[in-house]
């Protein structure tokens, strides 16, 4: 009776975690990220040194990851729009 009682523990456990994956995958659908990782960065590394006036150095890898969020934020927004 024990062993039924953990198994049916188990079971809920991992009907909870199967619905909690579902939901997180179908979230991302939803907000078009499932191919995430094929967008390309809309200013690459040289434009943002001329624009930020950066020789390089991890200030470019900090102005990346600014880019990437405002790309998130704004999946329909231009490169131009993006620079200003």
């Amino acid at each position: 009776m024990k062993e039924d009682q953990e198994t049916g523990k188990v079971d809920f456990q991992l009907d909870k975690l199967r619905e909690s994956y579902l939901t997180i995958e179908e979230t991302i659908c939803e907000l078009g990220l499932d191919n995430i990782w094929d967008v390309k960065p809309l200013v690459n590394g040289r434009e943002i040194m001329q624009i930020a006036e950066l020789k390089g150095g991890y200030h470019i890898r900090e102005w990346q990851q600014k880019l990437l969020t405002w790309q998130l934020a704004y999946p329909n927004g231009s490169a131009e729009e993006c620079k200003d």
